[in-house]
């Protein structure tokens, strides 16, 4: 495993630079950086001793890489799954805080999946729609997600609307109610 540097820009203009391990099994680089306290600070804000966790459905490897990467970075825990089926696997035995939805997937797609989460009993985290729709917060209203992240879409973008609903789904379990969707 060799170790260099990288910079990126993010959304907003600014450059980072992360340590990177290049894992050739994966075929993509391996971010290996200090989190961030953004999680930490939504638990204290939250009253919550529990650290955010959020599931990606993603078929596309590199994206579900780079979004467990960088959210995984951000302090928060995340686990993946390629597909609806996979996904309601893990969700057996772990209770996310926000769900980002790839919604063309097989096996199982996004639409299957919605259908299947509904179904079940229990509380139901926030589900962000991932798409690359030509009119994505129509998909999003379709399915009532709660909210869109455009393909592609900036790094920053992700964290931003992944804080949002980790923030939202702290309060509701201290008492407050779900907030209303902006894609809607």
């Amino acid at each position: 495993m060799a170790s260099s540097f990288v910079v990126y820009l993010t959304g907003s203009g600014a450059a980072r630079t992360r340590d990177v391990a290049t894992h050739r099994s994966l075929g993509a680089p391996r971010v290996a950086s200090t989190p961030s306290t953004r999680p930490r600070e939504l638990r204290e804000r939250a009253g919550a001793d529990v650290q955010p966790r959020v599931l990606v459905v993603e078929d596309d490897v590199p994206i579900r890489l780079l979004v467990r990467e960088v959210l995984t970075d951000e302090g928060y825990i995340v686990k993946d799954a390629p597909n609806g089926a996979a996904a309601l696997d893990v969700l057996d035995g772990w209770t996310p805080h926000v769900i980002l939805l790839d919604m063309r997937m097989p096996v199982m797609d996004g639409w299957q999946f919605l259908e299947a989460y509904r179904r079940r009993s229990g509380p139901h985290a926030p589900v962000v729609v991932c798409t690359a729709a030509v009119d994505p917060a129509k998909r999003a209203a379709a399915v009532q997600a709660d909210d869109v992240l455009s393909k592609p879409f900036d790094v920053d973008q992700l964290v931003e609307i992944v804080e949002t609903y980790a923030r939202r789904a702290g309060r509701r379990k201290s008492g407050a109610q779900r907030p209303s969707s902006r894609a809607a």
